[in-house]
């Protein structure tokens, strides 16, 4: 009988997002027969109660955090470096820019033969000055050629790499997918969040990290400018930096009875039926997840063109597509699935149908041991 490969991911924060999803529902299903698995990761958050709740072996790295602290990130290579050969993986997993950086020096100095690196975005696509956009993209070029194979989440990111040098053969795509989800009827789940509700109003919803990257004040902003023609309420599920800029926003605009920020939610997908529609109005995203999930959940759909968003939404076929940043836009779009219900239930069941075929996790974790396997062949 083979003994079990031993598989290392590494996580920057234990929040509860998408690459977090990602990295705990791949460490919980992979074949226990082939696969021992270990998960170190920065922070005390959701992510690592869940993998203990499930009995996997969770492993803190000091003083690991989102932002580059420059005398903190040796605190970090070695705390890594220390795990690294303390358990001996057959397979490093790395997820996410700050991680998959230091993890792919990390495990190539200790001499880790098969390191994976999955990219669930790249951090030059955000908002950042002239000079910081060439040394990310020189860092995360550092990290792929480090690595033995890059796994993109969508065909958009590896895109954005295929005149990059030396990196081609190192990308594979491999869309994520959910497992199924438990939802919690429509009527439950207003009653749940009915303390955030103004009665019979048609009510959106968003979920995601309150981060700036996720364009949550263009939403609100158009919400605002609806709201004098319609019964619209917007209910934000989420926790982040960016709480007490939105909170202004909505206070200054008077928006407090029918625009609420609820928090963070365990298992925040389970609420979704609550809502008449959805919206992910990111600057950028990877793949974007939680609109893979509102496809589940029966929900029309509304988000910006950009990254891999247009390989699960269709403009008018599966939902409806805006540019990032277009308060003008969302109010067109919001205003029509208003006014067009039947059109909204056809596109609902369309992007319904969509991900019930093509972004299963089942999918994704096929795909996945497959480069796993791959990897220990070489």
């Amino acid at each position: 009988m083979n003994p079990k490969k031993k598989i290392l991911f590494v996580i920057t924060k234990s929040n509860w997002g998408g690459a977090q999803k990602y990295v705990f529902d791949l460490a919980t299903s992979l074949p226990g027969d082939e696969y021992e698995v270990l998960v170190a990761l920065g922070g005390e958050g959701e992510l690592k109660a869940k993998l203990q709740s499930a009995q996997i072996e969770t492993i803190s790295i000091p003083h690991l955090e989102r932002d580059i602290r420059i005398w903190k990130e040796p605190l970090v290579f070695f705390a890594l470096c220390k795990i690294i050969y303390k358990c001996k993986p057959d397979i490093l997993h790395l997820n996410s820019s700050k991680i998959g950086g230091i993890g792919s020096v990390a495990g190539r100095l200790m001499g880790i033969s098969s390191i994976i690196f999955t990219a669930h975005g790249f951090a030059f696509n955000e908002n950042r000055s002239f000079i910081q956009k060439p040394i990310l993209k020189l860092l995360y070029l550092i990290t792929i050629l480090f690595s033995t194979t890059t796994i993109c989440i969508s065909r958009a990111m590896q895109q954005q790499l295929q005149q990059w040098p030396l990196i081609r053969k190192k990308l594979v795509v491999i869309h994520n997918g959910i497992k199924p989800i438990h939802f919690v009827r429509k009527v439950e789940a207003r009653s749940a969040l009915q303390a955030h509700i103004e009665d019979n109003t048609y009510l959106l919803g968003t979920v995601a990290e309150l981060h700036p990257i996720k364009g949550l004040e263009v939403a609100i902003h158009a919400v605002v400018a609806l709201h004098a023609d319609y019964r619209i309420s917007y209910l934000i599920i989420g926790e982040g930096e960016l709480r007490a800029t939105l909170e202004k926003i909505i206070r200054d605009n008077h928006a407090k009875t029918y625009i609420q920020l609820v928090g963070a939610l365990p298992d925040a997908a389970q609420y979704l039926k609550a809502f008449d529609a959805f919206i992910l109005p990111s600057y950028s995203e990877g793949l974007g997840l939680s609109v893979i999930e509102a496809g589940f959940a029966h929900l029309p759909t509304i988000s910006t063109r950009v990254g891999g968003i247009p390989e699960i939404i269709v403009d008018k076929k599966t939902g409806l597509l805006v540019e990032p940043g277009s308060e003008r836009d969302i109010v067109n779009a919001i205003s029509y699935l208003i006014e067009h219900p039947k059109e909204s239930q056809r596109l609902a069941k369309n992007l319904e149908e969509e991900v019930r075929n093509d972004f299963t996790f089942e999918r994704c974790l096929e795909k996945t041991l497959e480069v796993y396997r791959n990897n220990l062949k070489t």
